[in-house]
């Protein structure tokens, strides 16, 4: 109790990006962990090819509470980037990204958007990317996915895959998404509606790493090129990352009502 208790406080203030955040982002592929448990809540995000953690996400207040990207292995690393509910309904996420100089001279805060829709959830977020004079505001899509992408980063096993793919919808003036485009002939690397996958993220797939394995990230096609900037790497994993509180969150809440049913 004492040791809890004693524990100094997290890492705060404004998003500060690391060095090698700032040149290069974030790498290709991440692998996420929970390594804390109530009501210090943590995650852990390392690079597929090594075995040492390299950033902390804090949930200081549960599944419920807000969220901080730190740029180093524990919480007490300065933050890169935080997230917090907004909305209404509180069924939305208010993110906020470091500084990035030359172009981003000050932070800045962009919303992972969750329209209501009782057929399938989906979310979205719109924020300039690229360089210089080739900044342009587009529009990304998370949306539920089981396909080769998904499968490609999967654990494979008996107790099944899933997983969400993040969508290029292009220019944010272009109101034809929604979550369900024109359905065609799907391409790997693209979805029914010919979008671009530019990340994906699979659930850990077996019991035994779900008691710690979230499941993996990965970026894909120009969302790993570093065409759309450092900024929008921050923002993929982030928002990601609260795609997958949120359903804890349900989880829990629906745990208990099972149990209070009993």
């Amino acid at each position: 109790m004492g040791q809890e208790q004693s524990r100094p406080p997290a890492a705060t203030g404004n998003p500060v990006a690391p060095p090698e955040i700032a040149a290069i982002g974030l790498p290709r592929r991440l692998v996420a962990s929970i390594t804390g448990s109530w009501p210090h809540i943590s995650y852990s995000l390392r690079d597929y090819n090594s075995e040492q953690h390299a950033y902390e996400l804090s949930l200081a207040n549960g599944w419920r509470g807000n969220m901080t990207l730190h740029g180093g292995p524990s919480q007490y690393h300065p933050p890169l980037a935080h997230a917090e509910r907004a909305g209404a309904m509180r069924e939305s996420f208010a993110i906020t990204l470091p500084a990035l100089p030359p172009y981003e001279q000050q932070q800045r805060t962009e919303i992972l958007h969750c329209p209501a829709s009782w057929k399938q959830p989906w979310y979205w977020f719109a924020m300039e990317v690229g360089d210089g004079q080739h900044r342009r505001v587009e529009r990304f899509e998370w949306r539920r996915s089981r396909g080769s992408e998904v499968r490609s980063i999967a654990d494979q096993s008996r107790w099944g895959y899933g997983g969400w793919k993040l969508l290029r919808m292009g220019d944010e003036s272009d109101d034809s998404s929604g979550g369900h485009g024109k359905s065609g002939a799907r391409v790997d690397g693209y979805s029914s509606d010919q979008k671009e996958v530019v990340a994906v993220w699979a659930h850990a797939g077996t019991v035994k790493s779900a008691m710690s394995k979230m499941g993996d990230f990965e970026y894909r096609g120009s969302g790993a090129t570093g065409e759309l900037g450092q900024l929008w790497s921050i923002m993929a994993a982030m928002t990601c990352m609260c795609i997958w509180q949120k359903g804890k969150q349900k989880s829990e809440e629906d745990d208990d009502r099972r149990r209070r049913r009993r």
